[in-house]
């Protein structure tokens, strides 16, 4: 599966962005997954606005990709929940970095819960009572690649 990694980047060097998905991107590729890079080291040209410059090419590597993880805090960053909201419109397999998964299908959304060791622990449907869901939400939100 090839994955696009979504992570906030403002203010950021290379070097501290590379760093930040150094572990993320071992851990996919531990998986058997391909990393699409998405750290442009291009310059954008000087006539237009950077930060939509290289969110058009983030987006185009969507287009490029079964699923997109997204890293902690694309949830406040404006350039990753414009990617999200590409990803869940286009039926993309989208990760977290607390390892739930979620996928999109008919309109309908499915949690995929797992361990430390990649254990599967709940599937969740919607009809799922709410309490459980947050539960699980809960209890799993810090689950992290295995070291």
């Amino acid at each position: 599966m090839k994955i696009m990694i979504s992570q906030p980047m403002r203010d950021k060097t290379e070097q501290q962005i590379r760093d930040e998905r150094k572990e993320i991107v071992q851990g996919i590729k531990e998986l058997g997954d391909e990393v699409i890079d998405t750290v442009f080291t291009k310059e954008a040209p000087k006539d237009c606005d950077t930060a939509i410059y290289f969110l058009a090419k983030s987006i185009e590597a969507i287009g490029k990709v079964d699923a997109v993880y997204f890293m902690r805090g694309w949830e406040k960053a404006r350039g990753c929940k414009i990617e999200h909201q590409v990803a869940v419109e286009y039926g993309k397999k989208l990760f977290y970095e607390n390892w739930k998964e979620v996928s999109i299908m008919n309109n309908y959304i499915k949690y995929t819960f797992y361990d430390d060791d990649k254990r599967l622990i709940a599937i969740v449907y919607p009809n799922t009572p709410k309490e459980v869901i947050q539960d699980l939400l809960k209890k799993y939100n810090e689950v992290k690649f295995k070291e």
